[in-house]
């Protein structure tokens, strides 16, 4: 498997201020038996756009359900490039895996959010 386009779908915050409709564009890439590279940009939390470049490593997992974490780095926040840390969950599902990662709060960057994208298999 090759590199596949991933699509930020949207994220929810429990606070009302952030912006949910967190859509991008990125790529997932193989690389070993349960690692994956990623980068990509999105509209963020904060109405500004983020850039990211991370590993996602799932080795847990049971049928179409992959479990793990995603770590890298973050543009798009004030002002600066900050470390990312995603819980993430996957389910294969037909021709598409689609993820929910839990990212815990950055205290004056961003809240908790769940945020939810999807990635094409060939």
């Amino acid at each position: 498997m090759d590199c596949v386009p991933h699509l930020h779908v949207a994220a929810y915050h429990a606070e009302a201020k952030y912006n949910n409709s967190t859509t991008g564009i990125g790529l997932i890439c193989p690389w070993g038996q349960d690692l994956r590279w990623g980068l990509g940009s999105y509209y963020n939390s904060v109405r500004r756009q983020s850039t990211y470049a991370g590993v996602a490593w799932q080795p847990w997992g049971r049928g179409p359900v992959k479990v793990g974490v995603f770590g890298g780095a973050v543009t798009g926040y004030r002002d600066t490039t900050m470390p990312m840390l995603a819980g993430v969950a996957s389910v294969s599902w037909g021709p598409s895996i689609w993820h929910l990662a839990y990212l815990p709060a950055v205290p004056a960057h961003s809240p908790d959010a769940l945020e939810l994208s999807v990635t094409w298999k060939y």
